[in-house]
């Protein structure tokens, strides 16, 4: 989905101190100084579906997924896994409106979100809490600048 004012203004909101130290002291991770996100549809009965894989890079300590969703879907599964084994750990599905899902980055996991079933499409907002500041998310004005400037305000 493109940027636009929904993305900055969860931007806004998840880039707050206080969630910050609270993620941290959940998680056990450094300091965070951003979050970076998106906002992202997976519709049902298509071919979109995440393969296994890992996210430390740039920073990332901690993912995070939100259901922004109206009504529970079904499938859209987090799956965890160990790295070496292959074997699955966790198995997470937020599938109502308003869950949510926080894990800590690893290198020795992997993860993936299976297919989304049935006929109501997952929405989330996914992103990463970060070491570093430096995310043009973590600046919900510089997003809504970006919008202004591409409708032409």
């Amino acid at each position: 989905m493109k940027p636009g004012k929904a993305v900055a203004l969860l931007a806004f909101l998840v880039n707050d101190p206080d969630l910050f130290e609270l993620v941290r002291e959940i998680s056990a991770c450094d300091r965070i100084g951003s979050f970076r996100g998106r906002l992202y549809r997976m519709l049902p009965q298509s071919d979109h579906r995440d393969s296994w894989h890992g996210d430390l890079i740039e920073g990332r300590m901690v993912a995070m997924n939100i259901n922004l969703g109206t009504v529970p879907y079904s499938g859209g599964v987090l799956e965890i896994r160990e790295h070496r084994s292959k074997r699955v750990v966790q198995r997470v599905a937020n599938t109502r409106p308003g869950d949510a899902v926080i894990f800590r980055i690893d290198p020795s996991l992997e993860h993936r979100v299976t297919t989304v079933e049935g006929a109501v499409p997952k929405t989330a907002y996914v992103g990463f809490f970060c070491s570093d500041s430096g995310s043009e998310l973590g600046q919900p004005e510089a997003i809504l600048a970006g919008e202004s400037a591409r409708i032409g305000r």
